[in-house]
């Protein structure tokens, strides 16, 4: 019977995972970052800041060029921008001066969603000349402009741009950089002027919710501050919240708690940041895996801090386990034989192999079974072929079930041939296997009467087995189960022969 081999691009189930599982890690690491950068305090120059958060927005969100710019009246001006190394931009528009800015280029086109799209397939009749223009000497092939800051009053506008191949700007991602404008809109706010702190916290909320992040701020020994929905176990989540140092890890799951606690008081003496996953128990009583992600310490003396995350990761988690899941159960799919369900040639060659020099390794007996349908070809000749497939299935089935030892493995060798691997078996107990099985196949009375050893299905049995002291070759243990395999046949079949100890297999 042909072998069948599931590999997995066969199965469109893991990729269809595999690109699900990518989009949730990078829309949760952007924002992540972006959250992250706006619950912390702001010790480094802003410059960096931007120029550091656009370059990492850009590799993860998997477009060329990000740049932000301010509005003021009817100019733009361009603040920040980073661009991929391996980009020559043909032009870079809005460069460190005032531009004209006409704001009906965001018309009806845009006055919902906020963003507007721009690319080389794109009717752009209703746009400026000017714009038309500027997208053009861009040299992208897509651009996403969008807007941050009230609905009537814009304060900038920041654009990503995709240069060379073709890029999908699906829902999820233009949800995604939505997302994303909205958090460096906060940011720039918040260096722009102290005021708007409050508006800034409720974009903070906002990207916590659609992440599952909680930031925190924790004192060792004394307390931990948290800002958020901590997993539905605070009731007031508008503000920070104090939970003191005994009860600072009662969330956590055993024996996670106690972990994440070591992890963090040895962050506090050696100043290294941390990352690791954990369990918690939510509002509701129900476990669920986080990832808590933490800087190292900031401060001196009595006023050092440590300030991190906690991200609910439980949907990711529970991908990765269906996607294992899946993996696992189409490797052994490929491993086995589709008709009988026994491990397949391709297994028994790599164990018998392997299986050979662990046990000349270890001065151990290794046995080895090779058996035969009796006069199969007359069976299928005569009830069919599905009637014949009927009885490999219950031959193979027979054997499987007769296995007593888990080191013991069945395969199918070939058409209506099959092999035993029998570890640390003598010749004595693999003859004893061999000759239950053989009863236990003709018990099944499966009618054959073209068979010349009885009126029903039976088998014949070449027993082989390696000495302690030879050498243990696969193929000449083979060759030695086939030959007792063959006599067993000339014999009369319905029998189980075992090859001789001095027994030299034939050239």
């Amino acid at each position: 019977m042909p072998e069948h081999t599931i590999t997995e691009k066969d199965d469109p189930r893991i990729k269809f995972l595999e690109d699900k599982l990518e989009d949730e890690r990078s829309a949760r690491e952007i924002i992540t970052f972006l959250a992250t950068s706006l619950a912390m305090p702001c010790g480094a120059d802003a410059d960096d800041v931007m120029t550091n958060t656009l370059e990492f927005i850009g590799y993860r969100a998997g477009v060329d060029r990000v740049f932000v710019s301010s509005i003021n009246r009817n100019n733009a001006e361009k603040l920040f921008e980073w661009h991929s190394p391996s980009l020559v931009p043909k032009a870079l528009h809005l460069e460190d001066k005032l531009v004209p800015f006409e704001s009906m280029i965001f018309g009806p086109a845009c006055s919902n969603s906020r963003s507007l799209l721009i690319d080389r397939y794109s009717t752009w009749d209703h746009l400026p000349p000017a714009y038309i223009e500027w997208f053009e000497k861009s040299g992208a092939t897509s651009a996403m402009f969008s807007f941050y800051g009230s609905q009537s009053d814009s304060e900038g506008l920041i654009v990503f741009e995709k240069h060379g191949d073709n890029y999908e700007w699906t829902p999820a991602r233009r949800e995604l950089i939505q997302t994303i404008v909205n958090l460096l809109g906060s940011y720039h706010r918040r260096l722009r002027a102290d005021t708007e702190l409050r508006e800034s916290e409720q974009f903070l909320k906002m990207a916590q919710a659609a992440a599952g992040l909680v930031c925190w701020e924790i004192k060792v020994g004394q307390y931990i501050r948290v800002f958020g929905n901590y997993f539905g176990t605070i009731q007031v989540t508008d503000r920070i919240y104090e939970i003191t140092w005994a009860d600072a890890f009662n969330i956590y799951v055993p024996p996670y708690d106690e972990r994440v606690r070591a992890v963090v008081e040895n962050a506090w003496r050696t100043g290294e940041p941390f990352v690791m996953e954990a369990m918690v128990k939510d509002g509701a009583g129900a476990e669920i895996w986080v990832e808590v992600r933490a800087q190292g310490k900031i401060g001196t003396e009595n006023e050092t801090r440590i300030y991190g995350i906690t991200q609910d990761v439980d949907s990711r988690k529970r991908i990765e386990r269906k996607l294992r899941d899946v993996n696992a159960k189409l490797d052994d799919m490929a491993r086995r034989d589709v008709l009988t369900g026994l491990l397949n040639k391709r297994e028994f060659t790599k164990d018998i192999q392997n299986l050979c020099t662990v046990f000349e390794r270890i001065k151990r007996p290794l046995s080895m079974v090779m058996m035969d349908i009796d006069h199969f070809k007359l069976f299928n000749d005569s009830y069919g072929h599905l009637t014949g497939d009927d009885c490999l299935r219950q031959v193979g089935q027979t054997l499987a079930m007769s296995l007593m030892r888990d080191a013991d493995s069945a395969y199918r060798y070939g058409g209506e041939e099959f092999a035993l691997i029998l570890p640390d078996t003598g010749a004595e107990g693999a003859m004893q296997v061999a000759e239950k099985m053989r009863m236990q196949i003709a018990s099944l009375n499966i009618p054959h009467t073209k068979n010349t050893a009885a009126d029903h299905v039976t088998a014949s049995f070449g027993v082989a087995t390696t000495s302690p002291d030879e050498a243990a070759k696969p193929n000449d243990l083979i060759a030695r189960a086939d030959a007792a395999l063959y006599k067993a046949k000339k014999e009369g079949r319905n029998r189980a022969v075992a090859a001789a100890s001095d027994e030299t297999p034939a050239e």
